[in-house]
């Protein structure tokens, strides 16, 4: 309750020392904490220099007024974690994502076409169609992957594992004509209720091949898992100490950044120089026949046509990621050209160093007010999301009808429901 008192202050230092940044409280007429937006100006001015993909997902807070925090979070030129913005809720709904979805459009004001991807939660997609009905929205390959699982009842492990991979490759399949071909593989191999589980997904929102805007490749929402778990301490803190804890780990992650970036050598960035060396492997046996100044043919299996003007393959791989495929890398190989060119410049360590080029600022307690929560119109704790009172219970309520089995302990003898490890019964001598 503390915490919830010490909001607003926090609100106002974070406005005065980062002005540019965009802070918004709600509260409730009865002046109840409702929800509250961060976000901060040196994360959307780096992201500028980001692919315009934002993995947005929801997760629950672990402090006594429970909640759940939404987040917004990008990657860097060399595939790294960039956090954005987040908000704290009371719960995962409709009117939450489309609240913050309105303050996510007025903080970025990016004229850019934005791709998104998450879990497919309901209120998420009805929220990005209303206020970024331009925008694409693809569904996270992961959640989709455990979802078909579910429909494989019956079935060996050998028979899941090589049905799964078959629908990974469908949502890979660079091209109409092989997305088809495997799809009709996998309705056939399945059987009837994966068929089912696959017409009820819009192919525009999972595969490669649909998919109507450029996401360079990206089909997971993990990232936004991963910030999830990079979080997972702060999610336990009170309100107030949670924002600014989450402000100084992603402070002091820019500035790491930041410095270890000034020792690199190269010009695109080292995750990205590492894939042209598996890209050698994959093509070094590979035959190429030359037919105009920009059009070359790979002899492979199959073999495709490559136009390094265009930035182009028959086989698609280098349109969707915008990084060379092994196609391209032999082609470009061939005429000695310099790979480093062909790259998207969101890969480039320029725009890395661009990325986290500003700074967060801090948000010093010293100058504070002893006299900050005294007064009686502060801000107080939300309605309806208490934890109630007591331990959370450790043993699931039985239904009616259901008997528990009874346990004998091997340590005191006695007949209950616990064991060895958990005996807490004195011994008698």
């Amino acid at each position: 309750m503390e915490s919830f008192k010490e909001l607003s202050w926090f609100v106002g230092a974070f406005r005065a020392s980062n002005p540019d940044s965009m802070c918004v409280l709600e509260r409730h007429d009865s002046e109840h904490f409702k929800r509250m937006f961060l976000g901060f100006a040196a994360c959307k001015y780096g992201f500028t220099f980001c692919r315009p993909i934002l993995f947005v997902d929801g997760t629950f807070l672990k402090s006594t007024h429970n909640g759940c925090l939404l987040s917004a979070c990008a990657k860097d030129g060399n595939q790294g974690l960039y956090p954005l913005c987040l908000a704290v809720v009371d719960s995962e709904n409709y009117d939450n994502w489309y609240w913050f979805m309105e303050q996510l459009k007025d903080f970025l004001e990016d004229g850019r076409v934005l791709v998104f991807v998450s879990d497919r939660h309901d209120g998420l997609l009805q929220a990005v169609k209303q206020i970024f009905p331009s925008s694409p929205h693809s569904h996270c390959l992961v959640h989709l992957k455990e979802n078909l699982k579910k429909r494989f009842g019956g079935l060996d492990n050998s028979k899941k594992k090589y049905l799964v991979n078959l629908f990974n490759l469908c949502a890979y399949a660079p091209t109409v004509r092989e997305f088809e071909k495997l799809l009709n593989k996998l309705k056939k191999e399945g059987g009837v209720k994966v068929a089912a589980f696959l017409d009820t997904l819009d192919n525009q929102h999972w595969c490669h091949a649909y998919f109507p805007g450029k996401r360079y490749g990206e089909l997971s929402s993990n990232l936004v898992e991963c910030f999830n778990n990079w979080i997972k301490k702060e999610r336990s803190l009170p309100i107030t100490l949670l924002f600014d804890k989450i402000r100084l780990k992603i402070m002091e992650q820019m500035s790491t950044r930041r410095s270890a970036s000034m020792k690199w050598k190269g010009v695109i960035c080292p995750i990205m120089e590492k894939k042209f060396k598996g890209l050698f492997n994959v093509s070094k046996t590979w035959a190429i026949s030359r037919s105009s100044d920009d059009l070359y043919e790979v002899r492979c299996d199959p073999s495709v046509s490559v136009n390094i003007s265009s930035w182009s393959c028959s086989y698609g791989e280098w349109q969707i990621n915008s990084f060379p495929c092994a196609h391209a890398f032999c082609a470009l190989k061939r005429e000695g050209k310099n790979l480093n060119d062909y790259v998207d410049h969101y890969y480039s360590v320029d725009a890395f160093h661009n990325t986290y080029s500003k700074s967060i600022n801090h948000v010093p307690t010293i100058w504070k007010d002893v006299s900050v929560g005294s007064d009686a119109n502060v801000l107080l704790p939300p309605l309806c999301n208490k934890r109630p009172p007591g331990r959370p219970r450790t043993e699931c309520i039985p239904s009616t009808g259901v008997k528990s089995r009874k346990i004998t302990c091997g340590r005191c003898g006695q007949v209950g429901r616990h064991n060895r490890a958990r005996c807490k019964e004195p011994l008698q001598h």
